[in-house]
């Protein structure tokens, strides 16, 4: 059987499932960075998101949004992340909506072997709706 999902579908699904993995966010902010956590993380333990701001940040972006590597291959396992562009649509809103941080591009890993070993990563920039190529 197949089943077909709008955009619209899998935003409001991909919204509902972040409200629900990471809750209202906290962050910390530092001179080039932001730290973003969930409900669940500590500030004591490495941050899940940090926003860039500094000279880290990606290529022609200005808050770049980096997932990391532990925190994508959770979100994958329970949200599989198949529509790459519209799920960092997705989650540029929510990081917005919850700390009023507006980010322009996004960096995660995503598909992870089945021992979460291998991934490949995604940069996306969200406000000229292009791949951001690796240099």
């Amino acid at each position: 059987m197949k089943v077909v999902i709008t955009k619209k579908q899998y935003k409001e699904a991909a919204y509902k499932f972040l409200t629900t993995f990471l809750g209202e966010l906290r962050y910390d902010e530092n001179e080039y960075s932001t730290s973003v956590y969930g409900k669940n993380d500590s500030i004591d333990d490495n941050a899940p998101m940090t926003i860039w701001t500094g000279p880290q940040r990606g290529k022609g972006c200005k808050n770049d949004l980096t997932l990391y590597y532990d925190f994508s291959h959770r979100l994958d396992q329970f949200f599989p992340l198949t529509r790459k562009k519209i799920f960092s649509d997705v989650l540029v809103k929510y990081v917005y909506d919850k700390t009023g941080i507006k980010c322009d591009c996004v960096d995660y890993s995503y598909d992870f072997d089945l021992n979460g070993e291998k991934s490949q990563q995604y940069r996306y920039n969200v406000k000229k709706k292009k791949k951001i190529d690796d240099e």
